[in-house]
This record gives structure tokens, C-alpha cells and sequence, in this order.
């Protein structure tokens, strides 16, 4: 039988638009205020993403000729990603929510050939779910450095749908507390720096998933390992450009870069780009760019925002043949804010 050994890559930056210095997601970034002000903020993502393998062809004197597309495939997801409630009152903000930091979500069907029984079977792969988490958080403001926490119960939720080589069904659930920290300084007037740190977290739990016929089966767990970021942010003082940032984060072994400028015509409408360059758990390079329009209303702001990314790598082991894999990515992010 063709051996397939499936990685799944999870790696990929930040789900929501929302930077660490944002003042709808970091605790430690807001405006005082002598009355109480509450903010509102709920977003929605739609992904969808496709998937090309291919495997070097040789001729007889084992000359690379080029490459042979074996499989290609597509699917798309809807998914809430963040919905924020914050209230401020004087050097206090107090805030909660939820959010999404790993999507699970994946298709996978093709046909392979069985060799040994000389037939050919349609195998499947189907990945449901995510680790989202709700929070508490606690936001102190001073002259110049700034404060948040914010107290995490994390949500894991898993369901796997798969017939290579047998039937199976296996869901997953389990819930875990941790933390986030929050920081901002205002180096000058118009560069400020925002810090992230949230501890690593672990679901307890290990399953095989016999995806494909591959000796020794794959073993999967999942966690969150510890995610550390760092923003600076810049106002020039021009017209043109409004804001210019830059991020970087670090997930476990995964490398996540930004830069972005933002514009805001007539402080109404909201124009900004960006891109960056990404590296997977596994050492893979990928890069994105991303495309976000704002509009307000009044005390209403809507959001929409698009990223492209695309990841390409080569995979060799003892279960099957060296190919190669791409795989990109067209999202779309939808909020809707309030702001007194």
C-alpha cells in the first residue's frame, strides 16, 4: 500500500487581527477615564485552504525531471474567533472574553492504491475543533508603564473522523487553567512598546491515530507551549501614515514576524497592510501578507480584514516516498466594535 504519514501544520501567527497592542486585547492599553466606559468587540473568521502534494520524477538514470501533482485539496471553515467585553473606570480596566488560539479544523479524501491486495481504496481524514479559552482580566494604568493579567480556563475539543485502514471515531475534551501577562511603555510620545507572555499549557492525553497504514502508528497529543511577543509601535509625525508597527512572536520552536502600517482618513476610515514572514514547529518557512479596512459609525466600528499565507516544505521519513507539500491559506475576519 502507498504509505502517507499526515503532519498536521498548526503554526501560523495569531488568529484574530487583534495585536498585542491593541487596547481591545491588551488589558494594559487604554485611556483613563473619570466615568465608566465599556468597549465591545466581536469578531468572526472565515478560512479556506488549499492543499497541493508532489513527488519527484527521475528518469532511468535517476535525473530529477520534475515534479507530479499526487494530491490536491480544498476546504473552508467558519469559526467565532474573539468576543471582548471591557470596562474602564479611571487607572482600572477590567475586561473578559473569549478566543481562539489553535483551529483543529482539516479535510482531507483521497484514493490510494492497496499494492498488496491490488485495489484501490478512497481514504479520508476528517479534524474538528480547536483550543479557545475564556478569560477574566485586570488592567493597571501609570504614567508610563502599564499592567494586565489576564486568568485563562482553556477549552480542548478534538474530533477526528478517519477509514485507513480501519473506521474510527475519536473525540477528545478536556479544560485547563492558566495565565496571560500584559504589559505597555511609553518610551516617548510616539513610540510605545507592548510585551506578551501566556504560560505553556498541556492537555494530558496521548491517542493513535491510524491514518494510514505507517508502522510505528502516530501518536498525537496537543498543547500550547509558551507564547512570548513583543510590539513596537510608532507615530510618525506625518499624514501618510498613521501608525507603524512591528511584531514578533515566539510559540515553542514556531517564529512569527510583522510589519504593518495603518492610515486613518478623517479618523473614520481605517486602511492598513502588512506582512511577515513565519517559521512552523517543525523548521518549515512560510511567509503572509495581510489587508485589513475599517469604517465608524458613530460609536459603532466595523472591521474586516484578509490574510493570504503559504507554506511550502519537503517531507522525507521511512514511511513513504520524498515530496513535497504547499499549502495556502485565504482568511477572512469580521468584527463589529463599540466604543463610547
Amino acid at each position: 500500500m502507498t504509505i502517507i504519514f499526515l503532519t498536521l501544520q498548526m503554526f501560523a501567527g495569531p488568529i484574530t487581527n487583534l495585536s498585542i497592542s491593541d487596547t481591545l486585547y491588551n488589558p494594559a492599553v487604554f485611556e483613563s477615564s473619570d466615568k465608566i466606559r465599556i468597549n465591545f468587540y466581536l469578531e468572526a473568521l472565515y478560512a479556506t485552504e488549499l492543499e497541493n502534494e508532489f513527488k519527484y520524477a527521475y528518469d532511468q538514470f535517476n535525473n530529477g525531471v520534475g515534479k507530479i501533482n499526487t494530491y490536491s485539496g480544498q476546504f473552508s471553515y467558519i469559526k467565532p474567533s474573539n468576543l471582548i467585553v471591557g470596562l474602564t473606570y479611571r487607572n482600572f480596566n477590567f475586561t473578559a472574553g473569549y478566543e481562539l488560539y489553535r483551529s483543529f479544523e482539516y479535510k482531507m479524501e483521497r484514493d490510494i492504491y492497496d499494492r498488496d491486495n491490488m485495489q484501490i481504496l478512497h481514504g479520508y481524514f476528517f479534524s474538528h475543533g480547536g483550543i479557545y479559552g475564556a478569560y477574566l482580566g485586570l488592567g493597571l494604568k501609570g504614567r508610563v508603564f502599564n499592567f494586565g493579567i489576564k486568568f485563562v480556563n482553556y477549552f480542548y475539543r478534538n474530533s477526528i473522523r478517519a477509514n485507513i485502514p480501519f473506521p474510527q471515531n475519536i473525540t477528545r475534551k478536556f479544560r485547563k487553567g492558566g495565565i496571560q501577562l500584559f504589559s505597555s511603555f511609553d518610551i516617548t510620545d510616539r513610540i510605545r512598546t507592548s510585551l506578551f507572555y501566556s504560560n505553556s499549557v498541556t492537555f494530558f492525553f496521548s491517542y493513535k491515530t491510524f491514518v494510514f497504514t505507517c508502522p510505528p502508528p502516530y501518536t498525537a497529543s496537543s498543547s500550547l507551549p509558551v507564547r512570548e511577543g513583543l510590539e513596537v509601535v510608532y507615530l510618525p509625525p506625518t499624514d501618510i501614515v498613521t501608525s507603524t508597527s512591528f511584531l514578533y512572536m515566539r510559540e515553542g520552536k514556531g517564529h512569527y514576524l510583522k510589519v504593518n502600517f495603518r492610515h486613518n482618513f478623517l479618523d473614520v476610515n481605517a486602511f492598513e497592510f502588512g506582512g511577515g514572514l513565519f517559521k512552523d514547529e517543525t523548521d518549515n518557512w512560510g511567509s503572509f501578507l495581510t489587508l485589513g479596512l475599517g469604517y465608524d459609525y458613530g460609536k459603532v466600528g466595523f472591521v474586516s480584514h484578509i490574510m493570504y499565507r503559504y507554506l511550502s516544505y519537503r517531507e522525507e521519513d521511512i514511511c513513504s516516498d520524498s515530496h513535497e507539500v504547499t499549502s495556502s491559506l485565504v482568511s477572512i475576519s469580521l468584527g463589529v466594535r463599540y466604543r463610547p
